[in-house]
Order: C-alpha cells, then sequence, then structure tokens
C-alpha cells in the first residue's frame, strides 16, 4: 500500500502526475471552477491548513501545528450502514483488509465517520484507477486516487477459462454472484481478484501524510458498498469489465455443447446407420419358456425359515398360498372382474 510523494514539509519533490491536482503552492485555485481532479501544479502542505487528525496540537516536522478547523458540512454520499460495520460481503471485506492495520484504526474511524455523513462528494471507479473528491475543513475538496495494476489481456483470457471450466463459478457469476471460492481458481494463474498490499496506491491531496488518511479511509469505506452491490466493480477496477468476462463465459459454454467428445464417432465415417433408431424402443424379445417345476419350489429351495407360527416352520404355512397362486395363472381372465 503506497502513497504518492508530494509537496509538503519535509521536501520539496512533486508528482505533477497526479499528487494534488487543481490546488496552486498557496492552497488557491489556479484558475476557473475547482476540479479536485483537473490538472495543475503541485500545493505545499502549509501547516495552519493541516487537519489534526485527533484533536489538539500535533508535531509535523515544522513543529506543533495549531489545532485545525471543523471539517465543512457536505451533502454528499453517504454510506448505507450508519452503524457497526459497513463491508457485508465477504469480496467487500476482504477488500477492507488490505487497509486495517493497528496503525491505521483510528484514521480509520474517522474515515468511516466522513463516508456516514456525505463529506465524500463523488466517487467514479474506472479500469485501475478509482477517483473521489471529499470535503475537509479546507472550502475546498480534497483529490483522492485509490489505483491498482489491471490484468493484461492474456491474463483475462486465462481468468475467463479457468471460471468457464467451474460450472458452478459460471452459474454463480452469470447470475451476478461472486463465488467465495474465486482465490482458489486465480491462485494456480499466479493472480488475484483484489490487489496485495504494497500493489494498492493511495493518493490524497490534503497535507495529511498517513496512509490511508480519513479521507482516502471514507473513499474505501464507500468503494466496499459498491462491491457490496456489484462485484463486477471489482473486476472492472482490475481492468475485466463484466461483458468482457460473461460473454466469454457464453461463449466457453457454447464450444462445450456444440461439440462432440473427441472419443465419439462422426455421422460420416459408416456409422450413421448403425447408430440411426438407437434410442428407438423397437419390439421385445419373446420370454424364455417357464420350466415346469412345482409351485413351492422356492420353498423348498430355500429350506426351513427358523421362523415358527404355532409350532409350524413359516414355510410350510406358505405352500398353500404359492399352489393357489400358480394355479390362478392358468385360469383365462374373468371379463366381469371389477376393475
Amino acid at each position: 500500500m503506497a502513497r504518492r510523494p508530494s509537496t509538503g514539509p519535509h521536501g520539496s519533490g512533486t508528482d505533477p502526475g497526479r499528487a494534488v491536482r487543481g490546488f496552486d503552492p498557496d492552497g488557491d485555485v489556479v484558475s476557473g471552477d475547482f476540479d479536485p481532479f483537473a490538472d495543475g501544479p503541485d500545493a505545499t502542505g502549509h501547516p495552519d491548513d493541516t487537519e489534526d487528525p485527533e484533536g489538539g496540537s500535533e508535531q509535523r516536522g515544522w513543529g506543533w501545528f495549531p489545532v485545525s478547523k471543523p471539517r465543512l458540512p457536505a451533502d454528499g454520499i453517504k454510506a448505507r450502514s450508519q452503524r457497526g460495520a459497513i463491508a457485508t460481503t465477504w469480496w467487500s471485506r476482504r477488500f477492507l483488509a488490505a487497509i486495517e492495520t493497528p496503525e491505521t484504526a483510528s484514521r480509520l474511524t474517522r474515515g468511516k465517520s466522513y463516508a456516514r455523513t456525505g463529506q465524500v462528494l463523488s466517487l467514479t471507479i474506472d479500469e485501475a484507477e478509482v477517483r473521489a473528491a471529499v470535503q475537509g475543513s479546507r472550502p475546498k475538496p480534497y483529490a483522492v486516487y485509490l489505483t491498482v495494476p489491471i490484468y493484461r489481456p492474456a491474463e483475462q483470457e486465462r481468468i475467463v477459462a479457468a471460471l468457464a471450466g467451474q460450472a458452478a463459478f459460471s452459474a454463480a457469476l452469470l447470475a451476478g454472484q461472486m463465488p467465495e471460492e474465486i482465490e482458489d481458481v486465480l491462485r494456480p494463474l499466479r493472480l488475484s481478484l483484489f490487489p496485495a498490499m504494497h500493489e494498492l496506491e493511495i493518493d490524497c491531496s490534503c497535507p495529511d501524510w498517513g496512509n490511508p488518511c480519513k479521507h482516502a479511509a471514507a473513499v474505501c469505506f464507500l468503494l466496499a458498498e459498491r462491491f457490496d452491490a456489484d462485484p463486477f466493480d471489482i473486476l472492472r477496477w482490475r481492468g475485466l469489465a463484466r461483458e468482457v468476462l460473461l460473454d466469454g463465459l457464453r461463449e466457453h459454454r457454447a464450444q462445450r455443447i456444440g461439440t462432440l467428445p473427441p472419443e465419439l464417432p462422426s455421422a460420416d465415417d459408416g456409422t450413421g446407420a448403425a447408430l440411426e433408431g438407437f434410442w428407438d424402443a423397437g419390439e421385445l424379445p419373446p420370454l424364455p419358456p417357464v420350466p415346469d417345476l412345482p409351485a413351492d419350489h422356492v420353498l423348498r429351495r430355500l429350506g426351513p425359515t427358523g421362523i415358527a407360527v404355532r409350532g409350524t416352520d413359516l414355510a410350510t404355512l406358505l405352500a398353500p398360498a404359492y399352489a393357489a397362486m400358480a394355479a390362478a395363472r392358468h385360469l383365462p381372465p374373468d371379463d366381469t372382474a371389477p376393475r
């Protein structure tokens, strides 16, 4: 889990790509309406702009900073969960586990509060990047970026083929569910659904060097709720679009249904005529003749049963019944009998 270097009180290194876009060194908008994602020069984190995470004063390289101003109220995106845990599915909990450490506990708590009070003004999921604007104590929102490596085209093909080989996984994904064992399928490919901690880059334009800061943490919590609602957003973030995955699964399924196994003969190799009508019942062969045996022949072969009824073996008692059934078999059918 990395954070790009940006200009701050400890140095003058800059990251023109996106460390703190849209701000000038004095903390003002470069020009026009504010856009936290607009390209522009980096900002210098000034002590009087620092949001103190714990309240009171905090030492940050330049000495003890004064107490920060409270965050400005915002009417942005609010987390659906207003108490307790935010992530409800295994895949969203797995995502949050990448940023949950003892060192980040307090910042995550404040980030969860930001997520629930609507401080996140916008959140967009694109291939490789999540962008968000978060309202802090400054009038201008902070720009937050979460960046992950994407699957290469060859890796996407291997993922689709591996998932298509598991009928249960294909059915779950086609139904909009994320199978919990999906990581077991990706592991032999040396791939993972979620980025490793060192692959997740978190960047915020605020002066707080915590990683993640509370603004980025708020974005992570709302992102987890997005994943709860649509697990395909995870794959979209990794570069595998829903349509590409589902179309690939359907194509693999159609190929399996439409192709004969190699060991079965085709209809043009001379066996077509032999196979014609294979599944028709046809006429059954005649029954073999019944040998002329005594009616109680089976009872005699079995011998005494060892079960006595009023002192008589059960086989002896059943003999008259067998004789009556054998005699009835040779009688003509009775058309007057009720049916």
